[in-house]
């Protein structure tokens, strides 16, 4: 039991610094306003006269696959490990196989448990109900952030803006190579597309003394 605690503990803690790295508010921060409207239609090319298409049969709908959240893959993964723990004290060679096998199955699903619950960080901000032309503010840039299209037709960056918020003078906002998101002005985000925008890192520019 006291292995199963030790492979634990980092997954755990993963999650815990996660939500209090998005829960808590920084004194200073960044804020962004990205400007999104309707794209503009397309003229539709000219087309072909239709062709009958051969009758190959109705073709039925994908079946929706369930899927466990990130907590529920973390249980199953700790469940997994102790019940491979016991069988390795108790077992034959062959069954040993099994249970190392099972150790393995659950170290995977209590990372990517822990992974789902960092990606579960990242704030989303909708364009709808508005989707004839808003501005998204994202009042906290030095996190991640996404943009998320979920209006019938497609949506247009038009242009993002960046300023700081309760930062002293001498503080300037810089981003990463590693930082830049994918939300630029002239992108075009079809019905259910995210993209990410830059999170800020505040640097000391040495102006103040």
């Amino acid at each position: 039991m006291k292995r199963v605690l030790l492979t634990a503990i980092p997954a755990l803690a993963t999650r815990l610094v996660s939500t209090l790295a998005h829960a808590s508010a920084p004194v200073g921060t960044a804020v962004s306003t990205v400007t999104v409207a309707p794209a503009p239609t397309p003229e539709p090319p000219p087309t072909a006269p239709p062709v009958a298409a051969p009758n190959a049969g109705a073709i039925e709908p994908a079946l929706p696959v369930p899927v466990m959240d990130d907590l529920l893959l973390i249980v199953v993964g700790l469940m997994l490990m102790a019940v491979a723990f016991r069988s390795l004290r108790y077992s034959k060679d062959a069954q040993k196989l099994l249970s190392i096998a099972a150790l393995g199955g659950s170290l995977t699903l209590v990372g990517v448990g822990a992974d789902r619950s960092i990606a579960n960080g990242i704030m989303d901000n909708p364009i709808a109900p508005t989707c004839e032309g808003v501005d998204i503010t994202v009042s906290d840039a030095t996190t991640a952030n996404s943009v998320t299209n979920n209006c019938e037709s497609d949506q247009e960056v038009l242009n993002i803006e960046s300023e700081t918020v309760n930062f002293e003078e001498c503080t300037e906002l810089q981003v990463r190579p590693e930082n830049e998101g994918t939300c630029e002005a002239g992108l075009t985000l079809a019905p259910g597309e995210i993209c990410e925008t830059d999170i800020f890192t505040p640097e000391d520019s040495g102006v103040c003394i």
